[in-house]
């Protein structure tokens, strides 16, 4: 992917978080090309759409990835994971209005591994004792989406200082699922 494509999907990301009706002009306008560039990338809107939660997927692979490299604890991992995801609070934002309104059934097994990935996280340390017995897997990926809401919530209407959308997803995430000892 090329800046000018990365450029325009982080624009969709933007205009589309705040307007999901928006049109395509406005996101070329803040990605700073025409929209005959966008266009050329991205053909329509549908296009568009499925390009911004194939990036979604590819970005939380990556957060994924990266916390399993930079840590061996999986307690960390996991942290990093939900610190990091939830300064994508907007790109969440977007993809759950997105799935309302299109159809992305072909994506759904996309998101299911990367729903995987987290949830093997969350064993691990479920494995160490520190979840809460009682707490279901789909509760956790519900209360992970919902955190992720929240952030861009919180981001949005500048309710919360941006640096701390990370440590406060972190702290609600945490003392959803762990055991109290």
């Amino acid at each position: 992917m090329n800046k000018t494509q990365r450029n325009i999907l982080n624009a969709a990301f933007e205009v589309l978080s705040q307007d999901f009706s928006a049109p395509l002009d406005k996101v070329a306008d803040a990605a700073g090309v025409t929209r005959a560039t966008l266009h050329r990338y991205y053909k329509n809107r549908e296009v568009l759409m499925e390009a911004t939660g194939l990036e979604l997927i590819r970005l939380t692979h990556e957060i994924v990835d990266e916390a399993m490299t930079q840590h061996n604890n999986p307690h960390e991992q996991l942290k990093v994971v939900i610190m990091k995801s939830a300064s994508l609070g907007d790109r969440f934002h977007f993809l759950l209005h997105a799935m309302e309104h299109d159809n992305h059934e072909q994506h759904y097994p996309k998101f299911q591994e990367v729903e995987q990935r987290i949830l093997g996280l969350v064993d691990a340390v479920r494995n160490k004792g520190l979840v809460n017995p009682d707490m279901p897997n789909a509760w956790i990926i519900h209360l992970y989406y919902g955190i992720m809401t929240t952030s861009w919530s919180a981001l949005s209407e500048g309710s919360v200082a941006p640096k701390k959308v990370p440590e406060l997803a972190w702290q609600s995430f945490s003392s959803g699922i762990f055991s109290i000892k």
